[in-house]
């Protein structure tokens, strides 16, 4: 009787060992963006070739992507420098709802750099916040497992993180906002 018990304990321990090793982990490398290890901040960038445009297309298409898609309009433009290509745009963005429902906007700040043929972009500072202001919550607290909201120099990234298929999902639910404003930004600067 107390081997069957032995046993059966046994196997039970070995078939949970091979289940927990082998359920799906998630670390940085997994995620749709960088971490600015400086900062602490979330980075969401990549580099477009658009091909067949000019300098001029592409800028006035950044232009009327920073004042079509933040609520604040002309006001979110703040660096407008056709010379050097750059535009920044921050404010809240329009159209995202799933956060609405609660009373919380989305906030990030957008760089956009553009020359002949191809344009970058860079978001930053990727956060859900009250229509007063009054409360911020910075997507990369997610990140931060032991204490949120303490600063990157007491609480830098564990290097080794890892998420659960759990944990995953909802940091991904949060980013979906912001990676849909990156398809947005996409889709203006390709119109013909």
């Amino acid at each position: 009787m107390n081997q069957r018990l032995f046993l059966t304990a046994f196997l039970a321990i070995v078939i949970l060992s091979v289940y927990y090793l082998h359920r799906k982990r998630y670390s940085l490398a997994d995620m749709p963006y960088t971490i600015d290890h400086a900062s602490g901040e979330i980075v969401c960038s990549g580099q477009v070739k658009a091909e067949g445009m000019t300098t001029g297309q592409l800028y006035e298409r950044g232009k009327k992507f920073i004042r079509s898609y933040f609520l604040n309009g002309e006001e979110a433009l703040l660096v407008d420098d056709r010379a050097k290509g750059v535009l920044v745009g921050k404010g809240v963005i329009k159209g995202l709802v799933s956060m609405k429902t609660v009373g919380m906007d989305y906030e990030a700040p957008i760089e956009i750099r553009i020359r002949d043929g191809a344009y970058s972009y860079r978001l930053t500072n990727l956060s859900i916040v009250s229509p007063d202001k009054t409360i911020r919550y910075r997507i990369d607290y997610d990140l931060r497992m032991d204490n949120p909201f303490d600063t990157v120099a007491a609480n830098p990234y564990p290097q080794d993180l890892m998420m659960s298929q759990r944990q995953f999902e909802e940091h991904m639910m949060k980013l979906k906002p912001f990676t849909d404003f990156i398809a947005q930004l996409r889709n203006t600067m390709s119109q013909p």
